[in-house]
């Protein structure tokens, strides 16, 4: 029965040139025009004199979920780390919430966005005071404790991760699921709009997985967090995502709607697969065959 229910999605791979990557919006799956949240114009960074990272022109919706795909060492997380602040672009600017992001101190620049960055090592700390630390950007000078305020958002966030009747053990004896959901936590304490994860599903076991990806669904859904991911897992990327951006050898080759960047080949493209998909009454599953 799965076999004649099976639909497979295989074309010819076109990549995308720069002009088509380079928009002012992005265009919502029903037509409508999304809001952005993060804008990333022209940028390059570049390793020991080799380029790495080529002309990048990407818009990441607000209020939806966009995963980066692509092979390994393509640039992914050096992304990431672009668009949080942690590296500087050679060329190129790249903006949040319509502001340039250099131009932001890095305690402002984490009020709009937070990062949690791939392999997390766990630090000998309970997980309240882990999630405690998502609170630094309103830390300074005149006030280095929580107050009330903060206390409330670390509360909240332990609450919406599912994790506060964890909140005495120590991080480094909890299972990988449970690690990460408290390290979510930490980024939710810090109360921004946009959420950034590196490999958020990475030595993970399957059920684990789907957990912490309908987590990140709940976050989008129920808090309008602006979820922007790199993730090596195609299937999960292709399930949970409302876009995708399709990376191969630091330039985007795709980046659009899931339907509309499985209809171009950019995935058979960059990774030499043929993507199935599965279809069922409430989801469709994905299976990924190399050529």
């Amino acid at each position: 029965m799965a076999a004649m229910a099976r639909q497979t999605v295989r074309h010819t791979p076109q990549p995308v040139g720069p002009k088509e990557a380079d928009r002012t919006h992005v265009p919502g799956i029903d037509g409508t025009v999304l809001p952005v949240a993060v804008t990333v114009r022209d940028v390059s960074y570049t390793y020991t004199k080799k380029p790495f990272i080529e002309g990048l022109d990407l818009d990441f919706a607000r209020s939806k979920i966009t995963s980066i795909v692509g092979p390994n060492g393509c640039g992914k997380s050096t992304l990431l780390k672009i668009v949080d602040g942690l590296i500087e672009p050679h060329t190129g600017e790249v903006a949040i919430n319509g502001r340039p992001s250099l131009g932001m101190s890095g305690k402002e620049r984490a009020r709009h966005l937070a990062l949690l960055a791939q392999g997390a090592r766990p630090p000998a700390m309970t997980v309240e005071a882990l999630v405690a630390c998502g609170r630094y950007p309103y830390q300074g000078r005149m006030r280095s404790h929580l107050d009330a305020e903060d206390r409330l958002h670390v509360e909240e966030a332990m609450a919406r991760a599912g994790i506060e009747h964890f909140r005495n053990h120590d991080v480094r004896r909890l299972s990988g699921g449970e690690r990460q959901r408290a390290f979510i936590a930490m980024t939710l304490a810090q109360d921004t709009g946009i959420i950034a994860l590196d490999e958020p599903t990475t030595y993970l076991d399957v059920r684990a997985c789907h957990d912490i990806m309908q987590l990140v669904c709940e976050l989008n859904r129920d808090a309008g967090k602006t979820i922007v991911m790199v993730i090596h897992d195609l299937d999960l990327a292709l399930r949970y995502s409302d876009h995708m951006m399709v990376m191969e050898k630091g330039r985007c080759i795709c980046a659009d709607s899931v339907d509309a960047v499985l209809a171009t080949g950019a995935i058979e493209q960059a990774f030499q697969v043929e993507v199935c998909r599965f279809p069922s009454d409430d989801r469709t599953a994905y299976t990924l065959f190399p050529f």
